[in-house]
């Protein structure tokens, strides 16, 4: 966890050896990818509603239509793969390059953030985190802030707590 409230910021690693192994991202991977899909055009708004296919799947939830927030929420992984479709491999190696984003492949088995090989560690992802966080990815800073914005789970009159987990 990064807390960057204070002049120092404090960050708490639980397992240093664990963090600077590399892992697929899975469900994390959500952040970066709305980022490549609002660059690319696939997703306009956080209003844009992608129709259910009326496949049932294991997480209720994911048995509706879907906006930005609802899949960031619950880990719609049939969205994210629909933006895989239209993004293509070739661009989504460019965003990752272009982000120094893990180790960078985007092959393997389907999902290449969930079963192929695109891997990263926990102190990769805080990099990528810090320079979201500050508005500093080569991205528009609106849509960064929208993808923030669909991060945040709680929030005090000082503080805000934004995540991305499995959903479940």
């Amino acid at each position: 966890m990064l807390d960057v409230r204070q002049k120092k910021e404090a960050l708490f690693v639980h397992n240093a050896q664990h963090a600077i192994e590399c892992f697929s991202p899975a469900s994390t991977f959500k952040i970066p990818h709305s980022l490549f899909a609002l660059d690319a055009g696939v997703l306009r708004t956080e209003f844009d509603v992608f129709p259910w296919d009326e496949i049932c799947r294991p997480a209720p939830a994911w048995n509706t239509d879907q906006t930005l927030r609802s899949a960031m929420r619950h880990s719609t992984a049939w969205v994210y793969e629909k933006f895989a479709q239209q993004i293509g491999q070739q661009q989504a190696l460019q965003y990752l390059e272009s982000i120094d984003y893990g180790n960078k492949p985007v092959t393997g088995d389907k999902p290449f953030w969930v079963e192929g090989d695109l891997a990263i560690s926990a102190y990769e992802q805080i990099a990528f985190l810090r320079k979201l966080y500050a508005n500093t990815l080569p991205f528009q800073v609106a849509h960064q802030r929208l993808v923030k914005d669909v991060m945040t789970n709680e929030a005090g009159s000082n503080w805000i707590l934004r995540e991305k987990s499995d959903g479940g």
